[in-house]
């Protein structure tokens, strides 16, 4: 029904959405409509990353040559084995949508001749990306599991230890809570019950 009409308008509609979220988890949590999730999650298919199915790259380029060439009105490239074996290289982030971009670009600038300088110039700055994000998670999980060494560490239990390093934050709860691995709410509860 339209604003301020008086009648139903039949549609019939299927709704495909998708998410990299898990909205079974996020709708328990309270952080996505439940009724909203229950109305979309009639068939769910989980699509591993690409990082995960690097043997699909190579079909996955062709099919993407084929498709944005045909967007740019451009005639299709041909890119070499041995550059398709350089993309099974990397990490891919930014999943097949960077891929996607990658292959847009090749085309885009190669003007319907592929020339191994583009395409390597382009992989060069693709590459530096993606090691750079590969080492920021890597580096990101070696501090998860620093910090949940030190919530399971009994001195981090003891007041005094959380007392000194409460000290050396001149008593900055919120950095203090952080540094031990704990939320202000563990911590304010510690001080007050050890």
């Amino acid at each position: 029904m339209r604003i301020g009409a008086d009648k139903l308008i039949p549609i019939d509609v299927r709704v495909l959405a998708a998410t990299n979220e898990d909205l079974r988890h996020a709708a328990l949590s309270g952080k996505f409509r439940e009724d909203l999730f229950f109305r979309i999650n009639v068939l769910s298919l989980q699509i591993p990353p690409l990082q995960k199915r690097i043997q699909d790259i190579p079909y996955l380029v062709q099919y993407l040559v084929n498709q944005l060439s045909q967007k740019h009105n451009m005639p299709a490239i041909r890119i070499p084995k041995s550059c398709v074996k350089k993309l099974m290289l990397l990490s891919w982030p930014g999943n097949v949508r960077e891929l996607s971009n990658f292959i847009e670009s090749l085309i885009v600038l190669s003007q319907g001749v592929f020339s191994k300088d583009i395409f390597q110039q382009q992989y060069t700055e693709l590459a530096d990306y993606s090691q750079s994000r590969s080492l920021e998670s890597h580096s990101a999980s070696s501090e998860e599991r620093f910090v949940r060494e030190r919530t399971q560490d009994p001195t981090v239990q003891n007041r005094e230890y959380i007392l000194q390093v409460l000290r050396e934050n001149r008593f900055n709860k919120t950095l203090t809570a952080k540094e031990l691995g704990m939320s202000r709410m563990t911590l304010w509860r510690k001080l007050k019950c050890s």
